[in-house]
């Protein structure tokens, strides 16, 4: 399983792309894949406050 990336980068990350900044510029400044960078981009978001359970009962 590959190793997770510290929170200072995921943070630094996360500050560049608020500002616009192309993926493929942060990768190269922060050394990290692009790919990367796209599933931090998708990742982000307020966390449900709906428990799993009940998500599954819903959908019955």
């Amino acid at each position: 399983m590959p190793k997770k990336l510290p929170s200072d980068i995921q943070n630094s990350i996360k500050t560049l792309l608020e500002n616009s900044v192309d993926p493929a510029v942060i990768g190269k400044r922060v050394e990290v894949h692009r790919n990367t960078i796209n599933r931090i981009r998708k990742r982000g978001g307020r966390p449900s406050i709906v428990a799993e359970s009940t998500r599954r009962y819903i959908k019955r």
